[in-house]
């Protein structure tokens, strides 16, 4: 009797052990005995740590990790096999964590740099297929959706770290408004600089034999077969410079007032997934309705960049000289119309928000404060009235 109650108690532990290998706790041969390279915490030395841990030993290390998928459609694999990928993934993170930036500056001006490049890359790209084809394979539109989906795709790369400005015009108007610090100004505005720089430099080189074919010789800025178009800003033959300020005016306070609406949760709640759509749905509305007075670059460090790079690799002084000397109009005048459209929309809309939860209790709390030094005031008067009506 006795040695068949043993039996039923050890048949019922590897019964558990079974059921608990298939729930993806612990496999059965942890449960019967730790494997090499595998370690099974107790479970007073593992109260702290979560279930579903198996506790790998590398390098004279402990590790834990999930363990091996099981179950359903699952693939199985074997200690050898689980061992490598440990080992892999290991070498892995020790690799990435050399590489880890502590700094979060450095961080967010990297973040700030690659979403530029993303967003130069798709848009100037589109310009380049548009004009080398001869507009056999696109129309203005095509480029209009190449840089209101760069500007989506940039902002979806980059705002989790640095908030995604993209613009040194964008950064201006939050240091402005207290959003964002003065101090890392500049250090977004070099690094968004940068981005664009390099974007230009990597289309450059994809549509280095296309640009080539259709130049027909040098590389020229006006013309039939200008090319500089491609990844700078020029003015249309009738406008005039104070026209090209007041257009890039316009259509960067537009941006703003826009973008600002998109980011005011008392206004109307936008998810943050949505948000990046929505802003390069804005670049595509202002391209359609601004774009043909001279590009709409709303946007210093997009035109600078590229106007930079086409200047030391081929196009010359023609860059800077062009359209009456238009290269400054594009780093002055979106500065000056994000300025506008702040404050246009702090104005007429934030202004007058009603007080949020917080700001009215803090009010009440001032007002209670207020009152309270009135009453001691008065308290403080009333003795010495009482002692004069008394005489």
């Amino acid at each position: 009797m006795l040695y068949s109650l043993l039996l039923l108690v050890c048949s019922t532990s590897v019964f558990v052990s079974v059921f608990r290998s298939e729930s993806g706790v612990l496999s059965l041969s942890s449960a019967l005995a730790p494997q090499s390279g595998h370690k099974v915490c107790d479970a007073a030395d593992c109260s702290s740590m979560k279930e579903h841990t198996v506790f790998v030993q590398a390098e004279g290390a402990l590790h834990y990790r999930s363990p091996p998928p099981v179950g359903r459609g699952a693939k199985h694999l074997t200690t050898e096999q689980w061992t490598e990928q440990e080992e892999g993934r290991s070498v892995m993170d020790r690799l990435l964590r050399k590489c880890r930036i502590r700094n979060q500056l450095l961080r967010q001006c990297l973040a700030e740099g690659l979403g530029v490049y993303v967003m130069m890359l798709f848009g100037c790209g589109a310009v380049a297929q548009v004009t080398t084809t001869r507009e056999t394979m696109g129309q203005y539109l095509s480029i209009n959706l190449g840089y209101a989906l760069g500007v989506t795709f940039g902002i979806f790369v980059s705002h989790g770290v640095s908030g995604a400005h993209l613009n040194p015009a964008v950064s201006l108007s939050l240091c402005v408004l207290g959003r964002h610090s003065w101090f890392k100004l500049p250090f977004y505005a070099v690094f968004q600089l940068i981005g664009a720089f390099l974007a230009a430099a990597t289309v450059y080189l994809q549509y280095y034999d296309a640009i080539h074919a259709f130049s027909g010789g040098p590389l020229t800025v006006s013309g039939p077969n200008a090319t500089a178009a491609i990844f700078a800003t020029y003015p249309a033959d009738y406008l005039s410079l104070w026209g090209g300020f007041l257009d890039q005016v316009i259509g960067t306070a537009a941006l703003l007032l826009c973008v600002l609406a998109l980011g005011d949760q008392r206004n109307i709640y936008v998810p943050d997934g949505l948000q990046p759509a929505l802003v390069g749905s804005v670049v595509l509305v202002i391209g359609i309705s601004m774009g043909s007075n001279c590009g709409y670059a709303i946007n210093p460090a997009r035109d600078f960049g590229p106007r930079l790079f086409t200047f030391l690799v081929g196009w010359g002084n023609d860059v800077f000289i062009a359209g009456g000397g238009w290269w400054w109009v594009p780093l002055v005048a979106p500065c000056v119309g994000a300025l506008l459209g702040t404050l246009i929309y702090e104005l007429l809309i934030e202004a007058h928000h009603p007080p949020s939860p917080p700001e009215a209790q803090a009010s009440c709390q001032e007002v209670t404060e207020d009152k309270t030094e009135l009453e001691l005031e008065l308290e403080e008067v009333e003795p010495g009235r009482q002692k004069n009506t008394s005489h």
